[in-house]
């Protein structure tokens, strides 16, 4: 699998995850407590990105 952007974040529920962008759009994410890839959500591809980023 490669990888592309990796980014640390919280959660709503307070836990910590990663979030893997892939190259061709789709991510992953996993949770960094207990290592479980999909972070409660699974992956998702291209164009179905749930995450809301706050500056």
């Amino acid at each position: 699998m490669r990888t592309g952007l990796v980014i640390s974040a919280g959660t709503a529920d307070g836990r910590s995850v990663l979030i893997d962008f892939q190259p061709d759009g789709s991510l992953h994410g996993y949770d960094i407590a207990t290592g479980e890839p999909g972070a409660g959500q699974g992956p998702r591809p291209a164009g179905e990105c749930p995450i809301r980023l706050i500056r």
